[in-house]
């Protein structure tokens, strides 16, 4: 997994993007089938479901049980609501989603496909590289 960073320290969307050119080209020159697959996950952080979230957490991660019960609690019994001018609407309860604009946010969202990465690892060598801009941590 590469962090990827727009802020003066740490790597930044250009240094990721050569990682990738750079495993790529490698791959070739070794005469290694490559495969680039992207996905768009704009509104990922919206539809992680709590609960599968908390099994890999327990189950692949292998974190304690306060641990775990912090982050239901974190995680759990969230509410929002739109806010124009005066007008204010229902609050409606979230089942779904990762706060977003936290630190904890990433972290929690880059455990929530791990089990997908893994199965493709036993078929395949597969380099997995998660690139999470800032646009994605708004």
């Amino acid at each position: 997994m590469l962090p990827v960073n727009r802020s003066r320290s740490g790597p930044g969307i250009e240094t990721a993007l050569m990682s990738v050119q750079n495993y790529i080209l490698r791959a070739m020159d070794s005469q290694h089938v490559v495969i680039l697959v992207m996905f768009d996950l704009t509104a990922a952080f919206d539809n992680v479901n709590h609960e599968v979230l908390l099994e890999r957490l327990s189950g692949n991660i292998g974190i304690s049980r306060v641990a775990s019960q912090w982050c239901r609690s974190y995680l759990t019994d969230r509410q929002q609501f739109v806010r124009v001018q005066s007008d204010t609407s229902t609050s409606v309860r979230l089942t779904l989603g990762i706060p977003q604009g936290s630190v904890l946010g990433p972290l929690l969202f880059s455990v929530y496909p791990a089990r997908g990465i893994d199965l493709f690892n036993h078929i395949v060598h597969i380099v997995s590289l998660m690139l999470m801009t800032p646009t994605l941590l708004l």
